[in-house]
């Protein structure tokens, strides 16, 4: 396991160095979702929708791991943890950093 694994709706949400994987209550593997992204943080799932903290931001449908959006956060940035999901808005601790070897500035953000 990457990180800690999510729970929703009957579902076990699991993050691996390269994969997502949702399982049933009874273990059963309902999805796998292949990933090349470089780092991912963290998850929560709000609704029908599991979102996933890293470089870049993404959700993916909870009933058949299809990605529905994919926020990129810059060169030198990165989301770190799992997103917050509160009345159709996204809350993300992102850490910026302007230039290689400098100081990351810490923030969090919003998406609507």
């Amino acid at each position: 396991m990457y990180t800690r694994p999510t729970y929703a709706n009957g579902r076990l949400f699991v993050l691996t160095a390269a994969d997502i994987v949702a399982f049933d209550d009874g273990g059963t593997e309902l999805w796998r979702a292949a990933s090349e992204r470089t780092q991912m943080t963290g998850m929560s799932v709000a609704a029908d929708t599991l979102y996933v903290g890293g470089e870049p931001l993404f959700a993916l449908d909870v009933t058949d791991g299809s990605e529905i959006f994919d926020l990129p956060v810059g060169a030198y940035h990165g989301s770190y943890g799992a997103p917050v999901v509160v009345d159709d808005v996204m809350y993300a601790g992102i850490c910026i950093k302007e230039e290689p070897g400098s100081l990351y500035d810490n923030y969090v953000r919003a998406y609507v």
